[in-house]
């Protein structure tokens, strides 16, 4: 899994240790950069500067996302996003969130992006992501489904 960390959605990935601000340990990140292979109980991603604590942790069903502001200074808005081939075919629901504003999240294809807004400190806040499988329905149901709807019809003009 690769992860990326970026405020108002732009600028370099904080969660590649390059940037510097990935703590020494405690995070998947920490010794390798954004591309971890995920596992319990480990956290996978970690940032740390002088106003956020930001950790990001995948299990197979869920993703936490915790962000302890440290100061009374407003943090910008910011993006998270994880990519991995097993987000393929998922979608996610909201479980819990503790954000002044309205955290927004979905998967595109292989991605998960999660935005967070901008709020002021001091503060601990959670945001707790539940993954669900998208199932498409296979041509066969879809025609069966449309022939039930044709009957249906036939049956109401009649």
């Amino acid at each position: 899994m690769t992860g990326s960390l970026q405020f108002n959605g732009v600028g370099p990935n904080f969660y590649d240790k390059a940037n510097g601000l990935v703590p020494a340990s405690g995070y998947l990140n920490s010794p390798v950069g954004p591309t971890v292979v995920v596992a319990e109980p480990a956290i996978e991603f970690g940032y740390n500067d002088t106003t956020n604590l930001i950790n990001t942790n995948v299990t197979d069903s869920q993703v936490l996302l915790t962000d302890q502001y440290l100061t009374s200074a407003t943090v910008l808005p910011y993006t998270v996003k994880l990519t991995d081939p097993a987000f393929s075919g998922l979608g996610v629901t909201l479980i819990a969130e503790t954000f002044a504003g309205t955290p927004t999240a979905g998967i595109s294809g292989t991605t998960l992006t999660i935005t967070i807004p901008g709020v002021t400190g001091p503060a601990v806040n959670t945001l707790a992501l539940a993954f669900f499988s998208v199932q498409t329905p296979e041509p066969t149901s879809l025609a069966a489904v449309a022939s039930v709807g044709l009957i249906a019809l036939r049956r109401r003009r009649a």
